[in-house]
């Protein structure tokens, strides 16, 4: 399970990725029980997927009152949320052994999975401000294109950082780990 102090320093090391400074990678561990300790991070998300799934209740109708009143709807924003969390990492498997970064992929792996904890969590405030009812749609839109913009960046940067690679090819990965993310949220409002 994930301590504090891993809590903080991967923190630490996201504010340096933040501010392009690549030595950030120093304060992740990249070890083994680090990469898999580093899946347990989608708990943390926890406050994101209540927003998510506030606002799936928002635009379906005749949805029940209460927010988890419709357990099976409940159940597939869950597995949206975890689809999303998991899905850049998996694709990930095969594109790091077709371009040769196997041995890059477990700092990859466990720097992207806190990224998409801080990710989920910045995206979740403008949410959780219109379901709230203190803000306005354009306005969220506003802010949840901004917060996508720095998200993007970081995880832009700390893939470059990460697998060594170019700018392209890390432009090529941020692009991967937004489609897949657009595309699970896609399925879910689908579904729901």
């Amino acid at each position: 399970m994930v301590n504090a102090d891993e809590f903080s320093r991967s923190l630490r090391g996201l504010s340096d990725l933040l501010n392009r400074r690549a030595e950030g990678l120093a304060q992740f561990e990249l070890s083994l029980p680090a990469f898999w300790r580093s899946f347990a991070a989608v708990l943390l998300t926890a406050p994101a997927y209540v927003v998510e799934l506030a606002l799936v209740r928002r635009n379906v109708e005749g949805a029940a009152v209460g927010l988890f009143d419709d357990p099976g709807l409940a159940l597939l924003v869950g597995a949206g949320h975890v689809l999303a969390f998991l899905a850049l990492p998996v694709a990930m498997i095969f594109v790091a052994r077709r371009l040769g970064l196997g041995h890059r992929y477990v700092p990859f792996v466990i720097v992207t999975n806190w990224l998409q904890v801080f990710a989920s969590l910045a995206l979740a405030v403008p949410g959780a401000l219109l379901v709230l009812g203190w803000e306005t749609p354009a306005l969220t839109a506003l802010f949840t294109l901004a917060f996508t913009t720095i998200v993007l960046h970081v995880q832009w940067f700390a893939t470059r950082v990460t697998l060594q690679v170019g700018a392209l090819a890390a432009a090529l990965v941020t692009a991967l780990g937004l489609a897949l993310s657009v595309g699970s949220t896609a399925l879910v409002q689908a579904l729901a």
